[in-house]
């Protein structure tokens, strides 16, 4: 078997040295970076039959114009664990060929169109993440000019939201209201009783609390309910929650408050778990505080999510110097958004969410980061957003 060893300052020059020197027969043994550049193995003789399967086997393999399609034919199946081996290498070198063939087809290309660089680095900018970035160049007509590439922006993003359009309150429903200590989970919850109450009597709702674990949360709410005539129940155990709610069913609305979690917490000891089993019959609403940063989102949300919240209520939008960060986990969790709720407004202050407006705010606040992308970042993002070129913008 003919070996040999090529280093090249890059992938595509090495194997371009491979196929001029050993032909398009040549098989690719390993790879690896060193200081000179990249080194790659190859045999102008490798046996074939032990590539057929790892190369038939590899999620979405294309035909690259370095390697002979003859590897592919009429071969049998050898030993599995080799076979295991030499899949795994072909994922890895095809990895390593995509992302720099992406790097270079972003550099061909940048410098005819400097529309995709720069809505990107725009939404970052504005706090969006890269995935978001994805989306918008992924559906982006990226022959427009730039300003009226960014005019649509607003208009791709809304429609990957999924928002609830009325504050929907059946009859006989069951309302709990979880997320964090301070998150806005106990306001949020009057203002959805007042709101109620401007059309309905104050025997037709109970609220129960399950926040017996902080000093005061209870008499908090319970002060509440004497102001605006409300009955209020507190739960001691998962027992007595259920005989509450059993003895409640003719009341139109049950609103229920829970103890404040964080993603450390372990749920059983706390009330909060009491719900586990009744799910059916409640409507979970996480409260979310728009100035958590998105790195924390990342693990709010799927905390919480994995509890059965059905949606989220955003809280404390006059804190946050840009809703870039809270957005983009929110799409990306698809987390459906059941309303907002801002100010200490009593009813009014709770409304449905209109997300275009949400969006629009982000994009064309004042705050910014003021950073660039590197052009491995974009051309990752690129290849993601699958856009094999880009089209050229001539002005």
């Amino acid at each position: 078997m003919k070996t040999k060893r090529f280093v090249a300052k890059d992938t595509p020059e090495a194997l371009k040295l491979i196929s001029e020197e050993l032909g398009v027969d040549a098989v690719i043994l390993s790879n690896k970076t060193t200081l000179e550049g990249v080194e790659l193995i190859a045999s102008a003789d490798y046996p074939l039959h032990e590539m057929q399967l790892a190369a038939t086997n590899t999620p979405g393999h294309t035909h690259n114009k370095w390697f002979n399609p003859k590897i592919f034919q009429g071969l049998d199946e050898a030993d599995n664990k080799q076979l295991t081996g030499l899949k795994q290498e072909v994922q890895l070198l095809r990895s390593v060929i995509e992302d720099q063939m992406s790097e270079l087809i972003w550099e061909k290309k940048r410098k005819f169109n400097p529309v995709f660089t720069t809505i990107i680095n725009r939404l970052i900018n504005k706090g969006f993440s890269k995935n978001v970035a994805q989306i918008a160049v992924d559906t982006l007509p990226l022959t427009l000019p730039l300003e009226a590439a960014w005019l649509k922006v607003p208009h791709i993003l809304e429609f990957s939201f999924n928002v609830e359009e009325s504050l929907s309150m059946p009859d006989h429903s069951i309302h709990a209201f979880m997320g964090g200590s301070g998150s806005g989970k106990t306001l949020t919850l009057i203002k959805m009783a007042a709101l109620f109450l401007t059309k309905n009597s104050s025997e037709d709702i109970l609220i129960i609390t399950l926040n017996n674990m902080r000093i005061g949360s209870a008499e908090e709410i319970k002060k509440y309910g004497k102001i605006f005539n409300i009955s209020v129940q507190e739960a001691e155990s998962r027992e007595h929650l259920l005989r509450i709610l059993n003895e409640s069913r003719h009341k139109k609305l049950v609103l229920i408050d829970t103890p404040g979690l964080t993603v450390k917490d372990r749920v059983e000891e706390s009330s909060t778990y009491w719900l586990n089993g009744i799910e059916g019959r409640i409507k979970k609403h996480l409260i979310v505080p728009s100035f958590l940063q998105y790195a924390y989102l990342e693990k709010y949300l799927p905390f919480f999510i994995a509890l059965n919240v059905r949606d989220c209520i955003l809280t404390r939008l006059d804190e946050v110097k840009s809703l870039g960060e809270v957005l983009s986990a929110l799409l990306e969790s698809q987390l459906p958004i059941y309303g907002i709720s801002e100010s200490n407004e009593i009813p009014n202050g709770l409304r449905p969410c209109k997300i275009g407006l949400l969006i629009r705010e982000a994009l064309s606040g004042k705050w910014t980061q003021n950073r660039e992308l590197d052009d491995t970042t974009v051309a990752h993002i690129l290849r993601e957003a699958k856009i094999d070129e880009l089209p050229i913008y001539h002005q």
